[in-house]
């Protein structure tokens, strides 16, 4: 993809996910380069998820929990808890098993990541969803 053309998508996909984390009460949104955080609000701890979205759009992001206070990937202790659901906590290291995450496509490689369907935001909004 041309570079200008993979920073307009980049752009408006920030700026996407601003606005609905913001309809969700995500109170805290860091940007640096192409690693994304975003607070993930749960009602019984807190939650950062991080998405390195380098080679995006044409790569799927990797995502995963950190430890909040110290922004670092620190285990299954800061994950949601799902049963190994979408979230396989009993894996290590830890990975989220949804479309539009590097490590589904990593493990489903008949998948087709599509940047549009599987964008940032929709993955944070199943994330959310899943963690509640």
């Amino acid at each position: 993809m041309d570079a200008a053309l993979a920073q307009v998508r980049w752009d408006q996909e920030i700026a996407n996910l601003r606005r609905v984390a913001s309809e969700w009460g995500s109170a805290e949104i860091s940007v640096d380069g192409t690693t994304v955080q975003i607070e993930v609000p749960h009602p019984e701890k807190r939650l950062l998820l991080q998405a390195r979205c380098d080679g995006y759009p044409e790569v799927p992001p990797s995502y995963s929990f950190l430890n909040p206070d110290t922004r670092r990937e620190e285990g299954a202790d800061y994950w949601p808890y799902d049963d190994n659901g979408a979230f396989k906590t009993d894996e290590a290291p830890p990975w989220i098993c949804l479309p539009g995450t590097r490590e589904h496509k990593n493990h489903h490689g008949d998948y087709v990541y599509d940047p549009f369907r599987d964008s940032i935001s929709s993955v944070f909004l199943n994330v959310l969803r899943l963690s509640r």
